[in-house]
């Protein structure tokens, strides 16, 4: 069952352009955890995965995973994912500004 899911709970957004595909890495914090959503270009955007950017080892406070610092503990976030469309949609006009 998907939960319900709170936008406002995202912060310290960072847009950068991606070097090995065609998009974008979006990096953002909720709840002092960091993630990073990797968004495909093309004719429209899209998202291709949600990870886990984790300093140290700890458990998410989304998905309850335990994760590993990056880069080993690049594992993707089962809540966030759920999520995508929600998350594509709060990010696009962060996406917008970025491309200005």
């Amino acid at each position: 069952m998907e939960q319900s899911f709170d936008t406002n709970l995202i912060k310290n957004i960072e847009v950068k352009n991606a070097a090995e595909f065609s998009g974008y890495h979006v990096y953002f914090t909720i709840n002092d955890q960091k993630f990073q959503l990797l968004v495909g270009a093309g004719e429209r955007l899209f998202v291709l995965n949600i990870k886990h950017v984790f300093e140290e080892k700890a458990a998410c406070k989304l998905c309850s995973r335990i994760i590993l610092p990056t880069p080993i503990g690049h594992q993707w976030c089962k809540f966030l994912k759920e999520q995508k469309e929600v998350l594509l949609s709060f990010f696009e006009s962060q996406i917008k500004l970025y491309q200005k």
